[in-house]
C-alpha cells in the first residue's frame, strides 16, 4: 500500500466560484449564529425571516443551505436594512482634538446627538467622512474620529462584519 501513488492535483477541477460562494455562506451563518446568541434564541426554535445586506447575492441553492443551518424559513437579500437598525455617534475622545475643532466639541456633540444615524452612516461609508456646520465653521469627521454604536429595532437582532449585515426577525408567530 505504501508504493501506491497519491492522486495528483488537477487545477482544472478547482471551482473558485464555489469556494467564494461557500465562504460567503460561512460568513452569513456565523453572523446568524451570533444574532441568535445575542437574542438568546436556540437553534431548534425556527425563525421566520433573515435579511442579508451584502456586496454579493447568493442563489437559492446557497440560501437554502443558510436557511437549513440557521433554522430560518426565508433568507432575503436586500440593499437596505435601515428599517431594522440605526446608528448613534459620539466623538472619539482619544483622537487629537487640538486646535479649532476642540473649541467646537460641544457643537459637534449636539450635531452627532441629533443626526439621522442611517443617513450619517451612509454619508460616512460613501464619502469617508461626515461634513457639517458647527458654530458657523465647516467640520469634517473621519470614522476614526467617532464612536459608532449600532442599535436594533425591537424584534430584530443584527450583526455587521465588513460589508455584510445580517438581521434576524426574532418576532415569533403562532406558526413558528
Amino acid at each position: 500500500q505504501f508504493h501506491v501513488n497519491f492522486p495528483e492535483v488537477n487545477e482544472e477541477w478547482i471551482d473558485t466560484k464555489l469556494e467564494e460562494d461557500m465562504d460567503h455562506v460561512l460568513q452569513i451563518v456565523v453572523q446568524g449564529r451570533a444574532c441568535r446568541n445575542t437574542a438568546n434564541i436556540k437553534n431548534r426554535q425556527p425563525i421566520g425571516k433573515m435579511y442579508v445586506k451584502a456586496a454579493f447575492e447568493l442563489s437559492d441553492f446557497y440560501k437554502d443551505i443558510i436557511a437549513d443551518e440557521l433554522n430560518v424559513k426565508e433568507v432575503v437579500f436586500t440593499d437596505d436594512v435601515s428599517a431594522f437598525t440605526s446608528y448613534s455617534f459620539k466623538p472619539q475622545l482619544r483622537t487629537d482634538w487640538s486646535g479649532n475643532t476642540a473649541r467646537k466639541l460641544n457643537a459637534i456633540r449636539q450635531y452627532l446627538g441629533s443626526v439621522d444615524g442611517n443617513a450619517a452612516m451612509n454619508e460616512l461609508k460613501t464619502t469617508g467622512k461626515l461634513t457639517f456646520d458647527a458654530d458657523g465653521d465647516q467640520v469634517e469627521l473621519l470614522e476614526e474620529d467617532l464612536l459608532i454604536d449600532a442599535a436594533q429595532m425591537p424584534g430584530y437582532v443584527s450583526d455587521t462584519e465588513y460589508e455584510t449585515t445580517v438581521v434576524l426577525d426574532t418576532n415569533l408567530t403562532p406558526e413558528l
